[in-house]
């Protein structure tokens, strides 16, 4: 049973986390951080296939993954789409925290679409990363059918083979979803910061990279407006959402 915190937030005394990070110094960093949170344990390993190996090996379950989204062998996409769809004796449910930087910008669209739960920004201060594992691991939650997560193509976001913005707009033949828009009546342009869940979008979010997050027609919930928030600090081009009035 998770426990509350005095401070109305989230208490990590109970949290067993699995920390999947290529670099020594990044992993022992981040294996410092939730300690100093006070989780119960941290195990941390170099790559997605260790990682499926500890979850399918491990006398008790992990309550959450902090992942980097680039690493040899298997990176953090794979590994993710390797949960969602489905690994006997892992929960296809549990949290997913990806830790990005502005570089892997073309390809967070990936991580969206198979129900990443929270995105870390790097650098990421150990204040912003309480905030928001304090948000997943706090938050009722739902994720799709195992079939819904097989199309997703992660296969072009390998290590070193992530398209600039300017290739995956031509390739996709999208543009932003904040490029050109206007608002009509009966609808309205806000800010993220400011869009209240149960909005109904009028059109799609669409990164700057070309990818489609959510189609028209799509309503907001408290998760996905998290969860796009943390994807604005990154990308502009989600800052803002057209929905109804």
């Amino acid at each position: 049973m998770i426990r509350s915190s005095r401070h109305g937030g989230f208490d990590f005394r109970d949290i067993y986390v699995l920390v999947v990070e290529d670099e020594e110094f990044a992993r022992a960093l981040t294996n410092q951080v939730l300690r100093g949170y006070g989780c119960a344990g941290v195990m941390a390993v170099e790559n997605g296939n260790l990682a499926l190996d500890v979850l399918t090996t491990a006398t008790r379950s992990f309550d959450l993954i902090i992942c980097d989204f680039r690493m040899p062998k298997m990176n953090g996409l794979e590994l993710l789409k390797a949960i969602r769809k489905g690994v006997p004796g892992v929960a296809r449910d549990i949290p997913f925290a990806m830790l990005t930087s502005h570089a892997d910008k073309p390809v967070v669209g990936l991580a969206f679409e198979l129900d990443v739960d929270c995105f870390l920004i790097k650098p990421i201060t150990a204040a912003t990363m309480r905030e928001r594992l304090t948000r997943v691991m706090a938050s009722d939650r739902t994720i799709k059918k195992p079939f819904d997560y097989y199309e997703i193509d992660t296969d072009r976001a390998g290590t070193g083979d992530v398209m600039s913005d300017m290739e995956s707009v031509s390739r996709a033949g999208a543009t932003p979803a904040t490029v050109g828009k206007v608002s009509r009546p009966g609808t309205k342009i806000v800010s993220l910061a400011k869009v209240r869940p149960g909005s109904v979008l009028v059109d799609p979010v669409v990164t700057s990279g070309g990818q489609q997050l959510l189609p028209a027609g799509s309503t907001l919930d408290t998760r996905t407006v998290a969860r796009l928030r943390d994807l604005a600090e990154m990308d502009a081009s989600v800052r803002e959402v057209h929905v109804e009035d």
